[in-house]
C-alpha cells in the first residue's frame, strides 16, 4: 500500500496555476483514488508561496483547498487553521491567536537543522528544502511498522506520534491492519526524483516523478 507525499510545487502548480498535470493529480486525491499525507511543513509551504506569488487572492485560494483536503476520507493532514492562520490575526488581548502556526522563519529553520543538512550529504540531488518532505515520509512509514502486532489499546510510540493527525494515521492503521505501508514521494522536480532512499537502506520511501516522461 502507498501513501502518498505529493511536493509542494505540485499543489502550487493545481491550486494556483490550474497546470494540466497537477490538475489531474489533484482530482485524483479529490476522488479517493490516493492515500495522500500532507506533513505541517507542506501545509505551510503552500500556503506561503500561494501568498507570496498570489498575494491576498493566493493566499484565500489556498485555505480554501486546503480546507477541502482536510475533509477528505483519503487524506492524512493537519486542519489548516492550526498551521495558516494569518499572523496579524489576534485576539483579544493582543496577543496571536494561534501560537503554533508554522511562520516563513520557522520553515527556514527546519530546511538548516542539522538533520536536513545530513540528509543534503548523504543524497547528492536532494536540496534542503526538500529535505523535510523526505524526513516526515520516511516517519509516516514507520508508524505503520510499529503498528504491527499493536494491542488496539496500548498507545503508539510517543516519538513517532506527537501530533493529532499523526496519532489519527496510526489508529487509522492498526484498525484496518495495515502494515508495512511504503510513502512514495511524488514531484515534479528531476533532482528530487533522482534521489534513492533505497540506495541507502531506506525500503519504505521512493520518489517518483510526475508526470513520467
Amino acid at each position: 500500500m502507498f501513501l502518498d507525499v505529493i511536493d509542494t510545487n505540485v499543489w502550487v502548480q493545481a491550486i494556483n496555476w490550474q497546470t494540466d498535470w497537477a490538475e489531474k493529480l489533484y482530482d485524483e486525491v479529490v476522488a479517493d483514488q490516493r492515500f495522500v499525507y500532507l506533513s505541517r511543513y507542506i501545509v505551510s509551504e503552500i500556503y506561503e508561496v500561494s501568498l507570496r506569488e498570489r498575494g491576498k487572492e493566493g493566499a484565500e485560494d489556498a485555505q480554501l483547498h486546503l480546507s477541502t483536503l482536510w475533509n477528505l476520507d483519503s487524506t492524512v493532514m493537519p486542519h489548516p487553521q492550526e498551521v495558516i492562520t494569518p499572523p496579524d490575526t489576534t485576539d483579544l488581548y493582543g496577543g496571536p491567536v494561534n501560537r503554533r502556526r508554522t511562520s516563513p522563519l520557522q520553515i527556514t529553520h527546519l530546511r538548516h537543522n542539522p538533520f536536513s543538512l545530513l540528509l543534503e550529504g548523504v543524497f547528492d540531488s536532494l536540496e534542503r528544502g526538500d529535505a523535510p518532505i523526505l524526513a516526515d515520509a520516511y516517519k509516516m512509514a514507520l508508524l505503520s511498522e510499529q503498528g504491527i502486532g499493536t494491542h488496539r489499546k496500548q498507545i503508539a510510540n510517543p516519538v513517532l506520534v506527537r501530533r493529532p493527525e499523526e496519532m489519527r494515521f496510526f489508529n487509522r492503521l492498526r484498525d484496518n491492519g495495515v502494515s508495512n505501508l511504503t510513502s512514495r514521494i511524488i514531484t515534479n522536480d528531476g533532482a528530487f526524483s533522482d534521489v534513492n532512499p533505497s540506495s541507502v537502506g531506506i525500503d519504505n520511501v521512493v520518489v517518483e516523478e510526475y508526470p513520467k516522461l
